[in-house]
């Protein structure tokens, strides 16, 4: 792996057109932007890092997985070839193909990096948890809709001490099974039920801000292209999606938190 990373333009509003550069100790970092990543994931509880990865790495990365999905007969040419697969909700092939398919050597190189950035941030050592984890949506499964999601938090804590990294290993479009995400939510003084967030969020639109419990709130979707990266602070509600693009969507997800 090279010795320097760049961190491209960020397509954030409110950032300005900068390239930040990092070597392989994290040590040359501008720390402006830094306070910016901090300010904006503190505001809407997720920030995008555009092209974060190299692409010729993410290239080799997802080549190694089309083999591996090859391999075990579920998908090729994409097309979906696995009859048990199939039979499943899009939600369940998403926990049994994270079971399954064997993660790519390379994905674990990104763990230190994305902790180092953690302690570039908040000036704390974040704990990583022990593995990422593939998030792989099969194509075509039925038609996008916000109606009967998975809308969940991964902490339920009222303090901010858990964090969660995306990558996304391929391009992913509007309505192509990125993630999505309730930005905002973690300010929430009164947590929902699935039931009652269905009912609230089956309404609204994607990239719609909306007032709710005096806060502001949107429904965003991960998308972007490869190298791309997340970062979302645990507490904020999100779910995984529908994938009704022609190809897999594929992600990994590492996750950090301050005490273990």
């Amino acid at each position: 792996m090279s010795s320097e990373r760049k961190i491209k333009e960020m397509e954030n509003p409110g950032y300005n057109s900068v390239r930040l550069i990092m070597n392989k100790n994290g040590t040359a970092l501008d720390q402006s932007k830094f306070k910016q990543i901090k300010a904006e994931l503190s505001a809407d509880g997720i920030v995008k890092l555009s092209q974060f990865i190299a692409k010729k790495e993410v290239n080799l990365i997802r080549q190694s997985l089309m083999s591996e999905l090859k391999r075990l007969k579920i998908y090729e040419n994409n097309k979906i070839i696995s009859k048990e697969l199939k039979n499943l909700s899009h939600f369940q092939q998403i926990v049994m193909l994270s079971k399954v398919v064997k993660q790519p050597k390379a994905l674990e190189n990104y763990s230190d990096i994305f902790g180092e950035i953690l302690f570039k941030i908040f000036a704390e050592k974040f704990h990583f948890d022990q593995q990422q984890q593939l998030l792989l949506t099969l194509p075509q499964q039925e038609k996008w809709t916000l109606n009967d999601l998975k809308w969940h938090v991964d902490s339920h804590s009222t303090a901010f001490e858990s964090l969660q990294f995306f990558l996304l290993i391929d391009d992913i479009q509007t309505h192509g099974g990125g993630t999505l995400v309730l930005k905002g939510s973690h300010h929430l003084s009164e947590r929902l039920s699935l039931s009652q967030l269905n009912n609230l969020l089956s309404l609204k639109n994607l990239n719609q801000p909306f007032d709710f419990q005096n806060k502001k709130l949107e429904i965003i979707e991960l998308t972007g292209v490869e190298g791309d990266v997340y970062l979302m602070d645990m507490r904020v509600v999100h779910s995984p999606a529908i994938n009704a693009a022609k190809k897999i969507r594929m992600m990994a997800t590492y996750r950090y938190f301050q005490n273990i």
